[in-house]
């Protein structure tokens, strides 16, 4: 019911255990959506948690674990605000070595910020399959993707800031001829005619437009 009835974006940490993602009740649920963590080599972060209900993964730290053949990453991890002084992980106000699923999370939920942002009038659904729409398949020699595109590794894909938040731009409502109205729109729900769905409009001024 959250703004307005278009739905809150609820991420969640996938978790950082290297087990499947089904043991988490919070990242197990479906309208929630869970983010894996990937690294700077553009493979899984070997701590990350896995299964059917990882959406998306982002760029965070890892190490190397010689027993899994996984060699260790490019970076420390993520580089971000610290706490002041002493108090934080580092001398300094900021920190190289941010990490975990809990560093891959906000990342994505920063993404979804700039979408909304972009376009307030999204539906949390929206904001899910621009994220499974615009991520990119990465590590396809191991991501394990099914014919739907989806790894439980990865999700649909590492989330690609730029183009999540074009594709929210492109479908804010409004339109340059609200006078055109769609009439019908037919679709196999089968999926074999994809590019061959059938659009009926109706232009309900009284002049021609030049769609």
């Amino acid at each position: 019911k959250g703004r307005n009835g278009k739905g809150c974006v609820v991420l969640f940490a996938a978790g950082n255990g290297n087990e499947n993602v089904m043991y988490d009740g919070y990242a197990n649920y479906h309208q929630v959506i869970a983010v894996a963590a990937c690294n700077d080599t553009n493979r899984r972060s070997v701590y990350s948690d896995y299964g059917r209900n990882v959406w998306c993964c982002f760029p965070s730290n890892d190490f190397g674990y010689k027993p899994f053949n996984h060699p260790a990453p490019l970076t420390r991890g993520i580089y971000t605000t610290d706490r002041l002084n002493s108090a934080g992980y580092s001398p300094g106000n900021y920190t190289d070595d941010f990490g975990g699923t809990s560093s891959a999370c906000p990342g994505v939920a920063g993404t979804v910020a700039l979408m909304l942002s972009a376009n307030p009038d999204l539906t949390w659904l929206q904001v899910r399959e621009i994220l499974k729409e615009t991520s990119e398949k990465i590590d396809l020699a191991n991501g394990q993707y099914d014919v739907e595109g989806h790894s439980i590794f990865y999700g649909y894909g590492k989330v690609d800031a730029e183009r999540a938040v074009k594709k929210a731009a492109e479908l804010k409502t409004g339109t340059p001829h609200p006078e055109v109205k769609i009439i019908s729109a037919l679709i196999n729900p089968a999926g074999t005619d994809k590019g061959q769905e059938k659009i009926s409009i109706l232009n309900t001024s009284a002049s021609d437009i030049d769609l």
